[in-house]
Parts: structure tokens; C-alpha cells; sequence
């Protein structure tokens, strides 16, 4: 099993000047193999794995954020399907003060266990199709949801308090909007991930930003 942690980009002030900025996650290096797929007769028999990377090396569902600026993000719902073991969508973003919604797609038991930063922070089952869970995230944090039934079940909620935020698409792209002006530091986290560090010098203001991340293999808890 993977697990993630962070990339740091320093950003000069010139590429921070206007409102967005935009850029892409990259890959550095190969996805380890994927998860064995779910037991327990929940849904056909499937390989997980929290990768998705284009060709380009390009990485889908990374978290980016400005830590420590001001963002305009307000509360929403998070809404969080649980069919054939897996939870989709895997990877979103919130302000905090959103609510968690969880919805039991299918007519097999889930007991569904959330952390935040590895603090337990609600352990619900979940045996009836239909069935649906809220919790208000009332803290910022890296919020991860599993099953204590069908380990290959995992989904990641990041909750921040004011930072402009994005999860990265399938081309691995990603604009952050309403960045203030003056150097920061911009962030990428995947859920397999480590970290790397990196500097963008003045001499490509106008260009959008690039990380890249790469993958470390460490013990499931």
C-alpha cells in the first residue's frame, strides 16, 4: 500500500501576480502495483489502484493548494458513492464547514472508518443500499475514508480552512483560483505519493507551474 505526503513549490511573486494560476502533476517514476482486489462478494473482481497517469506521465486526483493564503472557497457537500467497493469519487477537495455525504449504493454491508491526519473521526456501518451517512468537516485536514470490510475501499477528502484549492484532472491539470500577489508556495499531494521540492525561477514568470511527485511504497496501517 502507497500512502501520501507533500510537494512544494516555491513560486516568485511574478507568477502569482494575476488572480489564477494554473499548471500540471507529474509522475516521476512508475505507480507501484496496484491493491489486490475487495474480497466479501462485494461487486465483480477488480484490481484498485489509486494511479491514474496519461502517458505523459501526467497524474490525475492530486490536491494542490496555496497553503497560508486567503481563498474564497465556501461550504459545500461532499457527496461520496459506495458501489462494488469503490468509493468515487476517490479524491475531492472542501472548505471546511462542508458536509460529508456518504450513500450506500448496493445491497452490501460497508462499515466505513474516517481519519483526519490519522485521528479518528467517525466509524459508521453501513449494511443497507440506500443508506446514507453526514458528517459537517469541521476541521482542516487530509481526511481518508476505508472499509473495515473490504480493505481495497479508499477515498480522500482534503479540508481547508481559506487556501485556494484544486484536484488535478486527467491531463493532470489544475488552476488555483484568486491567488494573492507575492512569492508562496504552492502544494501537491497524491494518495501515494512523497515528497519533492522545487523552485520555479524568475526568468519563467508566465509559464504555468509544474510538479512533479513521485511514488513511495510504504506498510498499509
Amino acid at each position: 500500500m502507497t500512502r501520501a505526503w507533500l510537494f512544494l513549490a516555491l513560486v516568485p511573486a511574478a507568477a502569482l501576480a494575476q488572480s489564477d494560476v494554473s499548471g500540471r502533476v507529474l509522475l516521476a517514476g512508475t505507480p507501484p502495483a496496484a491493491d489486490p482486489p475487495a474480497p466479501g462478494g462485494c461487486g465483480p473482481s477488480k484490481t484498485e489502484s489509486p494511479w491514474r497517469v496519461a502517458p505523459d506521465g501526467a497524474l490525475a486526483e492530486a490536491v494542490v493548494w496555496v497553503p497560508g493564503a486567503p481563498g474564497k472557497a465556501v461550504p459545500s457537500t461532499v457527496s461520496l458513492d459506495v458501489r462494488t467497493c469503490a468509493p468515487t469519487p476517490r479524491v475531492q477537495a472542501a472548505a471546511v464547514g462542508s458536509t460529508l455525504e456518504i450513500a450506500n449504493r448496493e445491497a452490501v454491508n460497508h462499515v466505513l472508518r474516517g481519519e483526519l491526519d490519522g485521528t479518528a473521526l467517525f466509524t459508521v456501518a453501513m449494511p443497507l443500499r440506500g443508506q446514507v451517512f453526514r458528517r459537517r468537516l469541521d476541521r482542516p485536514g487530509w481526511l481518508v475514508v476505508t472499509c473495515d470490510i473490504h480493505p481495497s475501499e479508499r477515498a480522500v477528502v482534503a479540508v481547508f480552512a481559506g487556501a485556494p484549492f484544486a484536484v488535478t484532472g486527467d491531463d493532470g491539470g489544475f488552476v488555483l483560483h484568486d491567488v494573492p500577489a507575492g512569492e508562496a508556495e504552492v502544494s501537491a499531494r497524491h494518495d501515494g505519493a512523497v515528497v519533492g521540492t522545487t523552485k520555479l525561477s524568475a526568468a519563467r514568470p508566465a509559464a504555468p507551474v509544474e510538479l512533479r511527485i513521485a511514488p513511495v511504497a510504504t506498510k498499509k496501517p
